[in-house]
């Protein structure tokens, strides 16, 4: 088991004989696994169409204003989207917390499956550093109630509950719990500030 476990992992042994694990390194999340449902390839070389073409130089603008532009740009922010969360320990103090961009999703869907991602990424998260009783928390009323229903319902979400609720199985004890999102105030300060 030694042989597969990221050299950033730490192992603790307390009294009891249990284990606990403690992330040392914020690098070890590259190693969280992702789902990939599409993939997009360069457009084939066409060797008959190819041209050195000029184009005209622009007027050098400083890089603060063209950093600013770029991050001001609608487009931008509407292409890229942020989902944070958090994993505390026991007695209350945070032991992760992530922030995850995802690729734009149209409006009227976006924000239920930021939610439903982040749900089981974190359940992901708690699986590989070997966490087996875990709370999980969401602001997002609907997807706690989509995890505890027993059917299966054809929403947009639903191949994310599916997965979410087949990992939670895996766990001794996986509890879903909603908080109202004032309480929720921590994981909406890491997607906002980047802390």
């Amino acid at each position: 088991m030694e042989e597969f476990r990221p050299s950033s992992y730490q192992e603790y042994g307390g009294g009891d004989g249990g284990r606990n694990l403690e992330i040392i390194d914020g690098n070890v999340l590259k190693y969280v696994h992702k789902p990939c449902y599409a993939s997009t390839y360069p457009p084939p070389f066409d060797h008959h169409h190819h041209q050195k073409q000029t184009v005209p130089k622009k007027k050098k603008k400083s890089s603060s204003l063209s950093i600013k532009s770029w991050w001001n740009d609608p487009k931008m922010k509407r292409k890229m989207r942020l989902t944070g969360y958090k994993m505390y320990a026991i007695e209350g103090k945070i032991k992760t917390s992530l922030k995850k961009a995802h690729k734009w999703i149209k409006k009227k869907y976006r924000s239920i499956v930021h939610e439903a991602l982040a749900c089981l990424l974190t359940i992901q998260v708690v699986l590989d550093l070997g966490y087996r009783d875990v709370v999980i928390e969401g602001d997002s009323r609907t997807i706690v109630k989509k995890l505890h229903a027993q059917n299966e319902d054809g929403s947009v979400i639903s191949a994310y509950i599916t997965d979410a609720k087949s990992l939670s199985e895996i766990c001794d004890t996986c509890i879903f719990k909603h908080v109202l999102r004032k309480e929720n105030g921590l994981a909406h300060l890491l997607v906002t500030e980047g802390i």
